[in-house]
């Protein structure tokens, strides 16, 4: 049996900043490492589990009493779980390394019983940490190790540590041998290179290499087949070669979108509709006007199309029209090729066919650090939307809807954007954009927080909530959102409507209203400008009047 993929995970120096004194005896020293949470939600996605492992030196004893230990632990905890983050289990060191103990990181006596009743799997479990001893751990326990470091030097940060486990190496290597052919077969999805292919017919070659190169990925095929007698087994094997190593290369093929596509080739159109469902079926519609191409039978390019079905275990739609042979055939393998394996939110500039892909994803959310995205994606689920996050530009470009969430200061925030690139592209999106809370007041010019230059997509400026007594800042919990307009965002909503909201600062009253609330006067609780849209509370948050409100973000076009 397969075991789980398990994160062991230090805490000072990896979950939270370690202190001078390296003892988080107080919460007032508790400080995230930049982009935990957000990694952490993203590798809960990807199937991953966490258990804790830290060395707390002296805990228990005068210099370390237990509650100063326990106090920031629990609020540790109970703060990676509000975001939706848990740990399946914690262990604790206590001793010092001069105490010669058999459970203080790197040994491996902490681990001992959760091993034996938790199996693993140690190809795909790793040990995160941000010292040598976590490293050194890992190898004790014949796992990798990661570093992260709280100022990300030498690129060691959560967001690298996504990006190494969430895209493993999709390779694989296939030897095929029977009675007629010998094949080898090698690809690397994650490459666009080296694309070579030998066997024996010279335009089988090029359409294997059309599959490689409007695929984006690396591809080395040779076959030694009975040409003298037939080219059916040649093309036959190779195909079911090449559908088990694309099969093998995807692996759980956690992240791959299912979609068509059409590609015209002068004169001819291809429709190539795939589905890796784990069940093969093929479907092939169209005539071709001569016998071969190139040394290739016309008749097997069906045969070749049904035996990649069969290995990659896929539903393979084809349908092909024209008057050159030629065309309509390499249509059908460059189609196929643009899209049959790859990623969904991975969509690059390597891809030729990038732009004309559809995307499945309804919602990109910007992973700009937002405490509150756990529960924002929940509440996308909940409406039967799916979401990713993403920094990436190209991703943001092309996804039908784009959150930018946001909890905290306006300056750390937009030090982020900007050190992501993301500041100079957000207010040239054309697609519905959403701002939620600090996201929303994102969008203004300027923030008075921190005198900030914000992304100027509304011109004015978010202010401070004057102190007037009674009225505590910030302004937090429920409160009345009243529609100004016939905005999209407040469709079906009444005048009753009430929401959370927990903020600070907010956006005066203008133009660019469609909702208003009143504490101490009224503010801009909900605003709009072409396709930017803003919410000053949190949606996800405020039970029906706020799922109504991202409902109604959906379903924009």
């Amino acid at each position: 049996m397969t075991g789980a993929r398990v994160l062991f995970i230090d805490r000072d120096g990896t979950l939270v900043e370690e202190p001078v004194d390296e003892q988080v005896d107080s919460l007032a020293k508790i400080r995230l490492l930049p982009g935990v949470i957000p990694a952490l939600l993203e590798l809960k996605q990807a199937g991953y589990r966490f258990v804790l492992v830290s060395n707390q030196d002296g805990l228990g004893t005068h210099t370390f009493p237990e509650p100063a230990f326990r106090e920031p632990q629990d609020f540790i905890r109970a703060l990676f779980a509000s975001q939706g983050i848990t740990f399946d289990a914690e262990f604790f060191c206590p001793h010092r390394a001069v105490d010669g103990c058999e459970c203080r990181k790197p040994k491996t006596g902490l681990l001992t019983d959760y091993l034996r009743d938790n199996p693993i799997d140690p190809n795909n479990s790793y040990v995160i940490g941000d010292r040598g001893t976590d490293l050194q751990l890992a190898v004790n326990l014949g796992i990798q190790g990661l570093q992260v470091h709280a100022d990300g030097s030498d690129g060691a940060t959560w967001a690298a540590i996504v990006e190494r486990l969430r895209r493993p190496a999709r390779t694989a290597t296939v030897l095929r041998r029977t009675k007629e052919t010998d094949i080898r077969v090698r690809v690397n999805l994650d490459r666009t290179g080296p694309i070579a292919i030998a066997t024996g017919i010279g335009f089988y070659d090029h359409m294997l290499e059309q599959v490689a190169r409007h695929g984006g990925f690396a591809l080395e095929l040779t076959c030694t087949g009975d040409l003298e007698i037939d080219e059916h087994h040649t093309v036959e094997d190779c195909a079911l070669a090449l559908g088990q190593a694309l099969r093998e290369a995807l692996g759980d093929k956690r992240g791959i979108a299912r979609f068509g596509f059409v590609l015209p080739m002068d004169e001819s159109q291809a429709q190539v509709a795939l589905d890796l469902s784990g069940r093969s079926y093929a479907v092939f519609e169209g005539t071709f006007g001569r016998e071969s191409v190139g040394g290739l039978p016309t008749e097997l390019v069906p045969h070749f199309f049904r035996s990649l079905a069969d290995s990659l275990l896929a539903a393979v739609h084809v349908k092909v029209t024209g008057d050159n042979a030629h065309h309509m055939v390499e249509a059908c393998f460059a189609c196929t090729g643009a899209h049959c394996a790859r990623r969904q939110e991975s969509r690059g500039a390597n891809c030729p066919a990038a732009r004309a892909c559809c995307e499945m994803t309804d919602v990109a959310i910007i992973a700009n650090g937002g405490a509150n995205i756990a529960s924002l994606r929940f509440a996308l689920d909940r409406l039967g939307a799916s979401s990713h996050l993403t920094a990436d530009v190209d991703e943001l470009r092309r996804a039908p809807r784009v959150i930018l969430p946001g909890v905290g200061a306006a300056a750390d925030a937009m030090e982020r954007l900007q050190s992501l690139g993301l500041a100079s592209v957000i207010p040239t999106l054309t697609q519905p954009v959403l701002g939620i809370c600090l996201g929303m007041q994102l969008l203004f010019a300027g923030s008075e927080e921190g005198d900030t230059e914000c992304l100027g997509i509304f011109p004015a400026r978010v202010t401070r909530f004057p102190d007037r007594q009674g009225l505590p800042v910030p302004h937090m919990g429920w409160n009345q959102v009243v529609p100004q307009s016939g905005s999209p965002l407040t469709r079906g909503l009444g005048d009753d409507s009430y929401v959370y909201f927990v903020h600070s600062y907010a956006a005066p009253v203008g133009p660019w209203t469609e909702a208003v609330t009143d504490y101490g006067g009224e503010f801009s609780a909900i605003v709009r400008h072409a396709n930017f849209h803003g919410a000053q509370f949190h949606p996800e948050r405020s039970s029906r009047a706020g799922q109504r409100i991202l409902a109604n973000f959906l379903a924009l076009a």
